[in-house]
Order: C-alpha cells, then structure tokens, then sequence
C-alpha cells in the first residue's frame, strides 16, 4: 500500500491508491460531475481527484471528501465548492439532470464512509504505537541524561486538526502533524528527539530534577 504524494501539507487525513480504485468503481469509471468517461487508474492524466470540500476552505484527505472528475470539471471547480460546479451544470444540462446525478452519487456515500473509517482506524493504530515508543524513549532519556525518575508518568498523543500534540505529565510538545508514511519511517532518533524536548520542558519548568 503506497501512501506517497496523497497527504497533503496543512491537511487531516490520507488516502492510498486502492481507495482510488474503489472509489473509481463506485463512480463506474465516469467523471463524479458531468459523467464523462475516465481513462483508466494508473494511466497519467486520465482522470484528476477533486476534494468535495476544497482544501483550501479547511477539507480534508480522507476517502469521503474525494471524487474523481474529469479535466474540465475539475479545472472549472478549482478551489470552489461543489455547490459552484452544481450551479454550472444545472444551466448546461437542467435541473432534473443534475438532481439524479447527486442521488446517484449519495448512494456511494456508505462505502466511501467505510473507507475512511479503515484509514482513520491506521491512523489511530499508528498513533498509539508512537505513544509506546515516546515512551520508552522518555525512558531512555531520564537515564541517558541522568534525571530523577519521575513518581508517575503520563504520556499523551492527540491529532488536533493539522497539529499532533504530545504531552508528558505536565508538558505538551506540538508540531505538525506527520504523514502516515512519514510516521512510518520514523526511528530511534525522532522518537528520542520528541522525549528531549519534553524532558526540556519539564526541567526547565522545575518538574524534574537532575537525580
């Protein structure tokens, strides 16, 4: 499963090719908007991945704000709501035209809500794996830089939109939110740089003391 250039920056959320695939299927390889035919998945340029809801007007990467859509389509509705290109092709094609094709793309709501809920359970799963390893790196660390160890120790990771915030005990680190592959590929060195910082943070807060 490749998640390689379907994250984008700023945004919650990530999709890989097989939810493409799908959702291509569910479309029955027709444009989402004004149902020209697509070329085929894999094929470069046959087809562009519009967000329902614009990036740029807070969307975001899961499956269910995702269709496929043909050049022009995708061109006319740039950074706009759908509700922009619904208006269009209502004049173009009439009304009637353009309510069964919004029915007909509301029955593929529930399986496109289904692959979101798989994708937003990885992320959950990746995210409770990066609690284990800040932990043991925040281990790692009190010995290696000769802290008291701490009477209790709560660790804490939360995505809040585009931030991922880390917390131990009284001390709470946020940066951006990683990709999921990029959370993937994280090692002993950015798990332990992420325990520096919190460690940092509650030295200086007078927390924690030198043992």
């Amino acid at each position: 499963m490749s998640f390689n250039h379907f994250e984008r920056k700023h945004a919650e959320g990530f999709y890989c090719q097989e939810d493409i695939e799908v959702i291509y299927s569910l479309q029955k390889g027709e444009c989402y908007f004004c149902s020209r035919v697509l070329g085929s998945p894999g094929e470069k340029g046959t087809f562009h991945i519009d967000h329902l809801n614009p990036i740029a007007k807070g969307g975001d990467n899961w499956p269910n704000n995702l269709c496929l859509a043909c050049e022009q389509c995708n061109k006319s509705k740039h950074s706009h709501s759908s509700t922009v290109l619904w208006s269009k092709l209502r004049k173009e094609k009439g009304a009637e035209w353009v309510k069964a094709k919004v029915q007909e793309n509301k029955k593929n709501l529930p399986d496109k809500r289904k692959l979101t809920n798989q994708r937003k359970k990885e992320r959950r799963d990746s995210l409770s794996l990066l609690k284990q390893e800040i932990e043991v790196a925040i281990s790692r660390n009190i010995k290696r830089l000769n802290y008291a160890y701490p009477k209790e120790k709560y660790i804490e990771v939360e995505q809040i939109g585009c931030f991922l915030d880390i917390t131990f005990n009284n001390s709470t680190a946020s940066i951006p939110a990683p990709t999921q592959k990029t959370l993937g590929d994280w090692h002993l060195k950015e798990f332990d740089t992420l325990a520096v910082s919190l460690l940092n943070l509650e030295s200086v807060a007078g927390y924690i003391k030198n043992a």
